[in-house]
């Protein structure tokens, strides 16, 4: 049960940096666009 719960915890700590990375790479991206823009 414990292996289990701590199984669920890194899947869980994995999705939300992963979602925090791509949060960033796409504001950076953003950025970027708009800096070539101006």
């Amino acid at each position: 049960m414990r292996f289990l719960k701590s199984n669920l915890f890194n899947i869980l700590f994995a999705t939300f940096v992963t979602l925090l990375f791509l949060l960033y790479v796409f504001n950076k991206g953003e950025i970027f666009g708009r800096a070539l823009a101006n």
